[in-house]
């Protein structure tokens, strides 16, 4: 929506607030690239250990609305919708995290900054290549 089909709508942009957000969401990404760096260096736990310990605190969340799910349709729910698109994205999620472990096992949280900034700007050029989304 642009900002003028945005000032035309009941409730119009507001661009402290979104600004204030990104700020918000910058800070706690940053602060949790730094903690998580801490936590790979400082300790004497492998890599994958470590991964194992700390994407632990997901599992309850995301099995949540699975379980949700096969109580009300059956235990194959799940996976009924499940098809090559979706399969590609989970392996794409966790190849990427465990490429950023290891960037930042293996170098720092700035490098993997940089990393992240260039994979956007090559997504974005390519995306206009490729797909003629306006510059």
């Amino acid at each position: 929506m642009s900002m003028e089909e945005s000032a035309k709508a009941d409730k119009p942009m507001q661009p402290i607030q979104g600004f204030l957000a990104v700020i918000a969401a910058c800070l706690t990404s940053g602060l949790a690239g730094v903690y998580f760096e801490m936590v790979l260096k400082t300790s004497n736990v492998n890599l994958w250990t470590r991964n194992v310990q700390l994407s632990a605190w997901s599992l309850i969340p995301a099995a949540l609305p699975v379980l949700l799910e096969m109580v009300r349709h059956g235990p194959s729910a799940p996976f009924l919708h499940f098809g090559i698109s979706a399969w590609a994205t989970v392996v794409l999620q966790v190849t990427g995290g465990l490429a950023v472990a290891m960037v930042i096992k293996h170098a720092d949280n700035i490098l993997k900054g940089f990393a992240v900034s260039f994979s956007i700007i090559l997504s974005f050029g390519v995306s206009i290549i490729f797909f003629h989304f306006p510059f």
